[in-house]
């Protein structure tokens, strides 16, 4: 949104519309992808070693 609303209202001069359930499901997967990136590398690390 940060960069498309600027582009639109140059090119359009009007606010972008985006959806707010498309809007919501972009902000979902972008929030689990950070979690998954963040946990799945930190679990490998803090992981113990047994043998």
């Amino acid at each position: 949104m940060i960069t498309l609303t600027p582009m639109m209202r140059g090119l359009t001069g009007e606010f972008p519309h985006v959806p707010p359930l498309l809007y919501a499901a972009f902000a979902t997967t972008a929030a689990a992808l950070t979690l998954a990136a963040v946990t799945l590398p930190a679990r490998t690390a803090l992981r113990t070693r047994h043998g």
